[in-house]
């Protein structure tokens, strides 16, 4: 059977909001990064990031929040909420700087997004009914972030 032919494809529109647009080189990214504390395992996916401001960020991640009551143990569980708002972040505005994290929380390991911004990094939790959604600062709401694919 020849897949190619059975495999229907649709053509997500994409969601174009008024936000300024700034860009970072990889390298420069990596350090700033570095100097949080926040290792980068897989190294830097691409040479160019793109990025938006605070006031940018807000329209946008509103459209990266995800429904909590979709959890499910091992499933649907943190680190695909997290990975689903960072591709959405591509995907609907072009943004590579919505970033998928590993780090600490009270209750042990978790899966949450950095953002880039033009004043630093923010921390953003895109599962919507649980206590601490919402984006607050690195450290913030005893976040503690480790690692990130970005």
């Amino acid at each position: 059977m020849a897949w190619g032919k059975t495999i229907k494809t649709t053509k997500v529109p994409i969601a174009i909001k008024d936000f300024k647009l700034y860009t970072m080189s990889g390298n420069a990214l990596w350090a700033k990064l570095n100097l949080a504390g926040i290792g980068t395992p897989m190294g830097m996916l691409d040479n160019t990031y793109y990025y938006t401001d605070e006031d940018g960020w807000k329209l946008i991640l509103g459209d990266l929040v995800q429904n909590s009551s979709l959890y499910v143990t091992d499933r649907y569980d943190c680190d695909k909420f997290a990975m689903k708002a960072r591709v959405l972040a591509f995907e609907r505005y072009a943004l590579n700087t919505c970033g998928f994290v590993i780090g600490d929380v009270p209750q042990g390991r978790h899966s949450f997004n950095l953002i880039v911004t033009t004043t630093g990094f923010l921390l953003f939790e895109p599962q919507n009914n649980i206590a601490n959604f919402g984006v607050f600062p690195l450290g913030g709401r005893d976040y503690h972030a480790d690692v990130v694919l970005i």
